[in-house]
Parts: C-alpha cells; sequence; structure tokens
C-alpha cells in the first residue's frame, strides 16, 4: 500500500513539473506573435513623405531588404533599395537597421543627398503598425503593416 502511495505521489509531481515546464517555456525571438519582426512589411511615409511606399523584408538570419519608391523633382519617380543588418529586441518591441547603399547607385543621392553608404533607421511597434524612423519614437517617417 504504502508503494502504491509512493508511486501516485511520484507521478503527481512529475505531471506537475509537466506542466509547470509547458507554461514557463516563452516564445524564440522570431516566431510567432503579431510583432514578429521575420516576413514582409508594407507602408508608405508619413507626414511630408506621405507619397512614399516602402517594403522592407525580414529575414529571421538577421539581414533584410528595404525598398523605397519616392518622387523626385529632378528625376521623376524614382525606386532605392538597400540591404541590411538588423537587431531586435523582443522585450521591448524595439530595433535597428544599418542600411547598405550601393556606392554607384547615382539615384540614391536624390533621395538622403548622399552618393551611397550606409544608414540607420530604427524601428518599433504600435499596436499591429511597425514605424521606422532615423531616430527611436517620436514622429516616424514610415507606419508599415505585415502582409
Amino acid at each position: 500500500m504504502k508503494r502504491k502511495n509512493y508511486l501516485l505521489l511520484l507521478a503527481f509531481m512529475m505531471v506537475t513539473v509537466l506542466c509547470v515546464g509547458f507554461v514557463s517555456c516563452g516564445g524564440d525571438s522570431d516566431g510567432g506573435g503579431s510583432n514578429s519582426v521575420t516576413g514582409t512589411w508594407k507602408g508608405q511615409g508619413t507626414g511630408d513623405d506621405d507619397d512614399e511606399k516602402v517594403t522592407v523584408v525580414f529575414r529571421s538570419n538577421r539581414t533584410g531588404t528595404f525598398t523605397v519608391s519616392f518622387y523626385d523633382s529632378h528625376s521623376g519617380s524614382d525606386t532605392e533599395t538597400a540591404n541590411f543588418t538588423y537587431t531586435y529586441d523582443e522585450e521591448t518591441k524595439t530595433g535597428v537597421m544599418l542600411l547598405k547603399f550601393d556606392d554607384d547607385d547615382d539615384s540614391y543621392s536624390s533621395y538622403s543627398g548622399s552618393g551611397g553608404g550606409t544608414e540607420t533607421f530604427y524601428f518599433w511597434f504600435e499596436g499591429d503598425k511597425m514605424c521606422i524612423d532615423d531616430r527611436l519614437y517620436g514622429n516616424p517617417e514610415w507606419t508599415l503593416t505585415k502582409k
């Protein structure tokens, strides 16, 4: 009889430990949730930049592609694409993208005023929208939704 009680108590403790283990496990930094960064995000500029269309692709290996379409009074409609690396803090839902534009791409100079190089952008979430700007928080230059 004592052995039966011992086995029952042991089984109960194992089930309890198993349940606690499942409850305490959080998701990984790239998975699940409406604010998961990986994937394709599309949106447009805000304020004076509301004619800009933006597509950002975040890959799980911490790289991505940033594409912006805009109108330039000198060259007309234009599209710029940059590859980037990024960091993302799942806890604060904020991140940093380091974009690398092609030095030989003359059209980039019409967008940023320089002939290529790197740009740093910050991103954060407001609800299900991703906000991107050259500084953290404040009024975002672009707002995007996940597609």
